[in-house]
């Protein structure tokens, strides 16, 4: 695994901390603060797997991978929609990080 997966959860995480400084949680934030968790949660999971051994393709088959992967970037897209500008480009940020 590269360092690109440290630098992921890196900027997931200071994507994170910035969210929670803001006192202003709103459901849009909200659901943010949720992807973002999961998804370092997914992050610390693959690395964990990784240094036990396994890898990420020797558990999930291709198909589920990239069924997986197209559900969360149709989410991704929808909460965009209903989002400010300052959110959606935090969304952006984190699709254009994932190569979506």
């Amino acid at each position: 695994m590269g360092k690109s997966m440290y630098d992921l959860r890196d900027m997931l995480c200071e994507e994170l901390e910035n969210m929670t400084e803001q006192r202003n949680l709103s459901a849009d934030r909200l659901k943010i603060i949720d992807m973002l968790t999961h998804s370092i949660k997914s992050i610390d999971t693959i690395i964990a797997m990784e240094d036990s051994g396994y890898s990420r393709d020797s558990y999930r088959p291709r198909s589920v991978r990239r069924s997986r992967d197209t559900h969360l970037m149709h989410q991704l897209e929808d909460l965009m929609r209903e989002s400010n500008d300052k959110d959606k480009e935090i969304i952006k940020r984190f699709m254009e990080q994932m190569g979506m």
